[in-house]
């Protein structure tokens, strides 16, 4: 038998907490781990949280919910509107922090009412067609790239990236502080 918990471990330390034990065997606990509390620790407003506070799991941080699917939910979306644009920006949260930034590529086109954000993520390094899925997924086919949003380090591979679409880019157009670690 193994020690079955009923509150997962990377929710982090309760004061308190017994764990049960003698209750489920080794295997369908893992089971439970595997299937279950893996997913329900990476979605929605637990895996936002976790990523906040900055509570690691038995492997170290949690992975990023601003990238990562987890139980068929798409990855967490936070926008804002920033005043000086006029516009909403998608936010990340730096891994243990209330720290906020944005990495993504602005669309606009006459028909819209105002400029349309896309997220740019770190597997469009190697595969440009994720965003091309994206935007057509989002409807963006018609828009155009008229600025975007990295920090200093990903300027050129973000303008690489719209130049790969088929899009004029010179450069990224704003830079923002990357958070420690990217």
């Amino acid at each position: 038998m193994s020690e079955e918990h009923y509150l997962p471990a990377a929710l982090g330390n309760f004061q308190g907490y017994q764990p049960l034990l003698d209750r489920v065997c080794t295997a369908c606990n893992k089971n439970i781990g595997d299937a279950v509390e893996t997913e329900f620790l990476r979605t929605g407003a637990i895996g936002f949280f976790r990523w906040l506070v900055g509570i690691s799991g038995r492997d170290g941080p949690p992975p990023s919910p601003f990238y990562r699917r987890a139980a068929g939910m798409p990855p967490i979306l936070m926008m804002g509107r920033v005043s000086e644009l006029g516009h909403n920006l998608f936010f990340e949260v730096e891994l243990g922090t209330e720290n906020v930034y944005p990495r993504q590529v602005v669309f606009e086109h006459p028909l819209w009412i105002e400029p349309r954000p896309a997220p740019i993520h770190d597997r469009m390094r190697e595969r440009p067609e994720h965003l091309i899925e994206l935007l057509r997924e989002w409807g963006f086919g018609r828009g155009q790239p008229t600025r975007a949003f990295a920090a200093p380090d990903e300027i050129p591979w973000v303008s690489d990236l719209v130049r790969n679409l088929g899009y004029a880019a010179e450069r990224a157009s704003h830079e923002v502080d990357a958070p420690p670690g990217r």
